[in-house]
C-alpha cells in the first residue's frame, strides 16, 4: 500500500477494533482481521429512522424541510419542537 506506513494502518486498525468494528484473530505469525456486522446492523436500523427525509439532491432537503414545518406547525403553543421520528 503507498502512501501508507505501517504505523499507520496499525493505528487504523487499532480504532476500528476499539470501535467494536472488527476482530482480530492471531494464528501463528499471521493476523486476520474479519468485520463484525452486528455494529453495522445497528447502525442501519438507526439510520433507516431517516429514511423519510433521503432522496436525491434537493429531493432530500425539501422532504427534510417540509418535515420540519409540518412540525413547527404541530407544537406551537406547547413550547417544544419535536426532533426527527
Amino acid at each position: 500500500m503507498r502512501g501508507l506506513s505501517l504505523p499507520a494502518i496499525n493505528k487504523h486498525i487499532g480504532v476500528l477494533e476499539g470501535a467494536g468494528l472488527i476482530k482480530r484473530h492471531k494464528k501463528g505469525r499471521t493476523t486476520f482481521l474479519t468485520l463484525d456486522p452486528a455494529p453495522l446492523t445497528l447502525l442501519k436500523h438507526w439510520a433507516e429512522q431517516f429514511h423519510t427525509y433521503w432522496g436525491t439532491g434537493e429531493g432530500t432537503f425539501e422532504n427534510y424541510d417540509s418535515h420540519l414545518s409540518d412540525t413547527t406547525a404541530n407544537t406551537r403553543g406547547s413550547g417544544r419542537k419535536k426532533g426527527p421520528p
